[in-house]
């Protein structure tokens, strides 16, 4: 089920770093202790910013650009932990990476086989540990499609969509933890609710409900700014799958 997207020009407002550096400066914190070593804080952002730069050239177009090459100064990234010390913009609990003893209270024991088949894919797949947040997402999905992730494997089309899926909607938690406009997720609601993996986009009575939303069976799953990109680029399956859906191109508002 391919995806699309659409890019839109951000507006013009009080100067800030980019959305990327603020949720990983956030990250660092949670998952480090740093909330007072602004100076680790700093450094582990410019070589995160080193190594997003020397991975660009095997990125689809849409990814590529050179901000990279230009990370927040220390100055600046004194200041965001300092905010997010006394402001955190989304909670700690969600923000960790998870772990299954850990932080099940949090997601519901009743999720167990699901995280697990989650903390599974993303270590395997992408070396990765997924953080808390995703992690509830993934469930949440998995349970909106009636999913029963009876192939656990790698490769498995089902365990693809649940993250693709959970990915886009911890995309939209992140962007509304820094103050931005979050992306409308109609397109996603229509298609839990129609279940067009089954069904399939052309169902008379999809295509029907779409239209009286203002949206086209073949239209983007979710809007995103231009100046977003860079936070998609944490988000694995999200990445790739904008980058096949828009062969590198993109609508400028």
């Amino acid at each position: 089920m391919s995806q699309k997207v659409t890019i839109q020009n951000p507006h013009r407002g009080r100067p800030e770093i980019d959305i990327a550096y603020q949720d990983k400066i956030w990250e660092l914190m949670v998952d480090f202790g740093l909330e007072h070593k602004y100076s680790e804080v700093h450094s582990r952002i410019r070589e995160w910013a080193k190594t997003k730069q020397a991975k660009q050239a095997s990125w689809a177009p849409l990814f590529r650009e050179e901000m990279w090459s230009h990370p927040p100064s220390k100055k600046s990234v004194q200041r965001y932990v300092e905010r997010f010390r006394k402001h955190p913009p989304i909670s700690l609990a969600k923000r960790k990476q998870f772990r299954y003893l850990d932080d099940m209270d949090f997601i519901g024991w009743e999720h167990s086989r699901t995280a697990l088949d989650c903390l599974r894919f993303y270590l395997s797949k992408y070396d990765v540990r997924p953080p808390v947040g995703l992690v509830q997402w993934f469930c949440r999905i998995a349970t909106a499609r009636r999913s029963a992730i009876v192939d656990p494997h790698l490769d498995s089309v089902e365990l693809h969509q649940i993250g693709l899926y959970a990915e886009v909607c911890w995309f939209r938690d992140l962007v509304a933890a820094v103050g931005k406009a979050v992306p409308n997720a109609t397109k996603l609601e229509l298609a839990l609710a129609w279940e067009t993996w089954r069904t399939g986009a052309a169902d008379p009575s999809y295509v029907d409900a779409a239209t009286k939303h203002g949206i086209s069976p073949d239209d983007t799953l979710v809007e995103i700014r231009k100046d977003h990109l860079r936070l998609v680029t944490e988000m694995p399956i999200f990445m790739d799958t904008l980058g096949k859906s828009t062969h590198g191109s993109h609508k400028e508002a």
